[in-house]
């Protein structure tokens, strides 16, 4: 993996362990490196690893960002509002716990340079079975159930609960400080 680092901002935020502000934030991939900022479009969260960007979970970002121990760290980059496009995205380094703004294409282009340009080739087979494989799961039946939408909902509520918590805790969230 060959990152450079030097558009990226240091911020000194405490930065939870892992899972908690993953979970949180709703970014569900292994990549080392992820961003979160604010959409004005939509009006939500989001989360990208330099491959998938999706809706994040706007709660957890929320008690995250504008927690008194993290806004200050902040404050002084428009990370995006309801009215406003992000001028910067928060980048988290999942492994060392630190914390990085920059500026959107900055942060898109760190983030996908974090995964190795493997040129892919298919023989015609190969084509085909991927393609059944894509059928497949295409037109298996995905209906969520009110069950599952609750679940998910308290499964979300319990993990933005749980980075409510360790943020309250001073002596875990001052030794994450870099």
């Amino acid at each position: 993996m060959d990152t450079n680092m030097e558009n990226l901002i240091p911020l000194a935020i405490p930065v939870p362990p892992d899972p908690l502000l993953e979970q949180a934030v709703g970014y569900t991939r292994k990549a080392r490196f992820f961003a979160t900022w604010w959409q004005p479009e939509g009006d939500e969260a989001m989360v990208s690893d330099g491959i998938v960007t999706a809706t994040g979970q706007w709660m957890g970002y929320l008690a995250y960002v504008e927690h008194s121990r993290v806004y200050p760290g902040l404050m002084t980059y428009e990370l995006g509002a309801s009215d406003c496009p992000a001028e910067f995205w928060l980048v988290i380094d999942r492994k060392e716990r630190k914390a990085f703004v920059a500026r959107p294409w900055e942060a898109q282009k760190f983030l996908a340079s974090q995964w190795p340009e493997t040129p892919i080739s298919l023989k015609p087979e190969q084509m085909d079975e991927l393609m059944e494989a894509l059928d497949h799961w295409l037109s298996e039946d995905r209906n969520a159930t009110v069950g599952d939408v609750l679940e998910w909902m308290e499964a979300n509520q319990k993990a933005v609960e749980a980075l409510k918590d360790w943020l309250k805790e001073p002596e875990m969230t001052t030794r994450s400080i870099p």
